[in-house]
């Protein structure tokens, strides 16, 4: 007797002739399917044959793994069918044979030696059927030597989503030895901030006196004094300058425009990389012209240009650049606002607004939104609009654009309103306006920053040209205004640049009394909005004392360049700021004598 078998992992299938037999116990998976032909005599089988099936580990004589199967099957035309029950513990990778045993089915009452088994050369388990993993792979694009290229897709297939799943498995490993890591840390954390509990330990504060350390017997043993001002690379930065535009891109920090020596006009500027303090210069073909007044927004992709003065006067024109690959293109001029310079400008997420200003013929209340994506301008409601206005502050509030203060016809503003807009970025209604109650007096060139809810005011000039040395804080939520701290606050002070740092308000430079008369500074102040209380910044040289310079906030760094010096000529000095406190270091000799001691971990 021969059997050819051909071996198929899964289910049997539904027909196949499959007798009657021993019923196979149940199996931890599937049961292989083993197919064959039988020949008998020479020719097909057909009828009724008893087969045995044994699992082992080698073509001869070696070890069996597992018990014997034993199955009555019907073979018809030479072809039969059997379903295994093997174990998939005896499959770890190596190679399998199978040993088939055969003998036409007795008749009833016919003794077992008298009708023995014949056993048939063992048939080997090609790998493919039960390739629950590999047993070697030279590269990823072999296995077992064999070209990947050669293997059926569906193996394919496979064994590139193993090499994913793997990939991920060990990405996930690494972030759980971060995680780990970042437990340990916070662990020790918790542990130091615990040691107001116990003698000998040393923590660390903000507060030169803090008094929760200090009632629990520490005392200032040291401190860290604050980060000052660092200078940024001056190669390839933008020469000295004022009223230019910049944006922060998230990465970088684009600058462009402004009047420089002589107070010419410019369309010059670069790009600072403050991860490796490198300027690019910003090329110059088919840039806007020359301009300074102007504003800048960053799309997310591209920093767009308009308006500002030039050497003819007012402008309503501009451009959008690209840093990769670089370049320019112009915007529309169809439909846009009448020339201008001194507006505001923001960007929605999908538009930028401008509103405001002022040209050859006066003040202006009048603003539009323009869509990068269609090149085109649409007009902002004028119903409730803010009165006619110039240098006004201007932010997006996430829903709305606000517009508050600047310079009014007669005097400085005191007054600002905001416009909601529609999720497709159309402006949805009128404008609304912003509470008077306890806001800050009239006031244009106030420094201000967002910090997503709450708008903060700080100095400013008054209408009689005065420095001013107050602020306060408006909350959109309640629409409300409150006043900020006065103790340890900025000097009185206009044109100075602000941030908001995600804890502090922090304000610098600008313009003030010093040496008896209205000139540029050098210091600034920060105020926490959680405590309630200004902290000073560090100063910069005297020689960098700068009024309206340039300023942006990376999310860790502040970058300050430009702006004008006290004799009125643009000035460049690029420097950086890492805005944090001074820390004080606390240590505590004993407890206190109410407090029985405690043994030290």
């Amino acid at each position: 007797m021969l059997a050819s078998p051909a071996v198929v992992v899964g289910e049997p299938p539904a027909g196949g002739g499959s007798g009657g037999g021993t019923a196979p116990a149940a199996a931890p998976f599937p049961p292989v399917s083993y197919q064959g032909r039988l020949v008998d005599g020479g020719e097909p089988a057909a009828g009724s044959y008893d087969l045995q099936f044994r699992l082992f580990d080698a073509a001869s004589a070696g070890n069996a793994l597992g018990a014997m199967v034993q199955q009555t099957l019907t073979v018809q035309a030479g072809v039969f069918t059997a379903s295994l029950p093997l174990d998939p513990l005896a499959f770890p990778g190596a190679d399998r044979w199978i040993e088939v045993s055969v003998r036409p089915t007795p008749a009833a009452g016919v003794p077992p030696e008298q009708a023995p088994f014949t056993v048939l050369e063992r048939q080997r388990v090609q790998a493919t059927p039960y390739a629950f993993r590999a047993l070697k792979a030279v590269s990823a694009d072999t296995v077992e030597s064999v070209p990947l290229q050669s293997l059926p897709p569906s193996i394919v297939a496979l064994d590139q989503r193993v090499a994913l799943l793997t990939s991920s498995v060990a990405l996930l490993e690494g972030r759980i030895n971060a995680l780990t890591q970042t437990h340990a840390q916070l662990q020790a954390s918790l542990e130091v901030a615990a040691a107001p509990t116990r003698s000998g330990w040393m923590a660390a504060s903000t507060l030169p006196a803090d008094p929760g350390l200090v009632t629990n017997g520490f005392a200032v043993v040291s401190s860290v004094p604050a980060p000052g001002w660092m200078p940024i690379s001056a190669a390839s930065a933008p020469t000295a300058r004022s009223a230019a535009a910049s944006v922060w891109t998230g990465q970088e920090w684009i600058i462009w425009g402004g009047r420089v020596a002589g107070q010419a006009p410019s369309a010059t500027g670069a790009r600072l990389r403050p991860d490796l303090d490198a300027w690019t210069e910003i090329t110059g073909l088919d840039a806007p012209s020359a301009r300074s007044g102007h504003t800048a927004v960053w799309t997310g992709t591209q920093m767009i240009v308009w308006g500002g003065s030039g050497p003819e006067g007012a402008l309503n024109t501009g451009g959008r650049y690209t840093a990769q690959p670089q370049g320019w293109t112009s915007v529309s001029t169809v439909g846009a606002p009448s020339a201008r310079s001194g507006h505001a400008a923001v960007w929605t997420g999908s538009r930028m607004i401008v509103f405001g200003g002022r040209n050859s013929a006066g003040l202006l209340g009048d603003g539009a939104a323009y869509d990068p994506v269609t090149d085109q301008w649409s007009a902002l409601p004028a119903t409730g609009a803010p009165s006619p206005r110039f240098g006004a502050t201007a932010l997006w509030t996430g829903s709305g654009l606000l517009v508050w203060g600047g310079e009014g016809e007669t005097s400085a503003s005191s007054t600002g309103a905001l416009l909601p807009f529609a999720p497709d970025g159309t402006p949805a209604g009128s404008w609304q306006p912003m509470t008077t109650a306890s806001a800050p007096s009239a006031r244009r060139a106030a420094a201000t920053a967002w910090d997503g809810r709450r708008l903060y005011f700080w100095g400013g000039q008054s209408s009689l040209g005065a420095p001013l040395s107050d602020g306060a804080v408006w909350d959109s939520q309640s629409n409300a205004w409150s006043a900020l701290g006065a103790s340890g606050a900025p000097t009185a002070r206009f044109d100075a640049a602000a941030v908001w740092t995600g804890e502090e308000f922090a304000v610098f430079g600008g313009s003030g009394q010093t040496g008896g008369q209205i000139g540029p500074l050098a210091t600034g102040a920060a105020w926490n909005h959680a405590t309630g209380t200004w902290r000073p910044l560090p100063s910069q040289a005297a020689a960098s004392a700068r009024s309206a310079p340039l300023s942006a906030w990376t999310g860790s760094l502040w970058l300050v360049h430009g702006g004008v010096t006290s004799t009125g000529a643009p000035l460049a000095d690029p420097q950086r700021l890492e805005v944090r406190p001074p820390w004080f270091l606390y240590r505590r000799s004993a407890l206190p004598s109410s407090t029985p001691p405690l043994t030290p971990p």
